[in-house]
């Protein structure tokens, strides 16, 4: 195995393993890519369509993709893997570049879990779930069979407000708020880091009205501990399973089949066999059917399936349920109505229409700086330049992120859209060079080929 919870020395001789050929098979998270093997005959990439395989900081790469590379340089097959795969790997098996192989069962038999909208507008809800969830809960518990819910959203609380003065937490580094924190007791930015004790008074009225506003995980933990006091509630998310062993011990607890409740971010919604949770409850999902981001209604639909198929997976039959106050939502619908396949060729119908990746070729070229606007300016100047260039693309910007400064920077950004590769490749390649041959000290500036975030 390869991973970044592995000490100096195991790391490097699970290296040495794998460059000698003493190991067979080498297990790994997105740097392992990179890992030799002394004669590679099958790469599998599984959960092909993650964004974590995608590198954001310091050398920019994504795993999914160096690794079809390798495999082509190194003649061997390769495999990816993917219940609800990206819309760009479709359209490589749709193009035949790829071969498509389908798994139209599931596993010893099980059927597909049903999935129902929970519409909760105007209702009084407690720790996000309408009285007919907590019901279902509770029929499901008195049954001997688990619930899992999913919200991806961990700490206790999303900000800090002060009931009289509307003062909030803001994070001193980030566009962002503070997320309160219970165990241990804190307000964090979960962007860069920072962290200080819970005030006991408002920072700005000096008043001790502060609320912690909205649900996060350790929230809901505490709510359904006093609300199902007869069942274990067993949280999954990164503060939970920072020790090495905890998550193992938490879905060895889960694989033992009690009754008990089992809540969590996306650690939870992935990969993982619960022959006994018959019943998934996915909150607020309206958030990434909103979204400005044009991939967030792929990645939402993506996420709602992998958690749902936590759900029924043995004899047991399973249900999926959705708390949103747009249920109209015509995406929504199709989800519940169509499987994965149909749904993903109507957003691929939307992409091409809107010439948008897979259909088009982008590049991110990003700047920032520590003081306000110098980013901004920095990348004009380089739009002046650029427009004397004879390159066939499009060029955005220079933009703001959502987030405009964070962990300290400020940033803005410019997109390149392209028809072809090659066209895109040329654009980033002018640029680089001017950039190279131009360079500002106070400006420090990267290139995102296929980004898989832009805000």
């Amino acid at each position: 195995t390869l991973h970044s919870g592995l000490g100096t020395a195991e790391r490097d001789r699970n290296w040495q393993a794998a460059r000698s050929g003493q190991a067979a098979i080498i297990i790994g998270t997105r740097s392992a890519v990179f890992a030799p093997m002394l004669t590679p005959g099958l790469i599998i990439v599984d959960e092909e369509h993650d964004v974590s395989l995608s590198q954001q900081d310091g050398l920019r790469y994504s795993a999914r993709d160096v690794a079809v590379k390798r495999a082509q340089l190194s003649s061997c097959p390769i495999v990816l893997g993917s219940a609800t795969p990206s819309l760009e790997s479709m359209a490589n098996a749709t193009n035949a570049r790829y071969r498509w192989h389908r798994l139209t069962q599931r596993a010893a038999g099980a059927r597909p879990p049903t999935k129902h909208i929970v519409d909760i507008r105007g209702l009084a809800l407690r720790a996000g779930l309408s009285p007919q969830l907590q019901s279902k809960m509770t029929e499901v518990l008195s049954r001997g069979e688990q619930v899992l819910l999913f919200l991806n959203r961990r700490g206790f609380a999303p900000t800090l407000l002060c009931h009289d003065c509307g003062w909030t937490a803001e994070c001193q580094n980030c566009d962002a708020r503070q997320t309160l924190h219970k165990k241990p007791p804190r307000v964090q930015c979960h962007h860069c880091g920072q962290q200080h004790p819970i005030p006991s008074r408002c920072p700005a009225c000096q008043q001790s009205s502060l609320l912690p506003v909205g649900d996060g995980t350790q929230r809901l933990q505490e709510t359904f501990q006093s609300r199902f006091p007869s069942y274990p509630v067993i949280r999954i998310d990164s503060d939970s399973t920072q020790q090495r062993a905890a998550l193992t011990q938490m879905i060895d607890t889960i694989q033992q089949g009690n009754p008990s409740i089992l809540l969590g971010t996306q650690l939870i919604a992935k990969g993982h066999h619960f022959p006994n949770v018959t019943l998934a409850i996915i909150l607020e999902v309206d958030q990434g059917f909103l979204s400005a981001d044009f991939r967030a209604i792929e990645r939402t639909a993506q996420l709602i399936l992998q958690t749902g198929g936590r759900s029924g997976r043995e004899n047991l039959p399973g249900k999926v349920y959705l708390s949103s106050r747009l249920q109209a939502l015509p995406e929504l619908r199709a989800l519940i109505k169509n499987d994965y396949l149909a749904f993903s060729k109507s957003l691929m119908a939307q992409r091409e229409t809107y010439q948008l990746p897979p259909f088009t070729y982008q590049g991110l070229l990003r700047a920032d700086a520590r003081q306000p606007q110098q980013a901004d300016q920095f990348l004009r100047r380089l739009m002046r330049q650029y427009q004397a260039l004879d390159v066939d693309c499009e060029v955005l910007g220079p933009t703001s992120p959502v987030m405009e400064q964070r962990a300290g920077w400020y940033r803005s950004q410019l997109l390149v859209n392209a028809k072809t590769r090659q066209s895109r490749h040329r654009a980033l390649q002018q640029l680089s060079k001017h950039l190279t041959g131009h360079r500002q000290p106070a400006v420090r500036w990267s290139i995102d080929v296929d980004p898989v975030d832009l805000f």
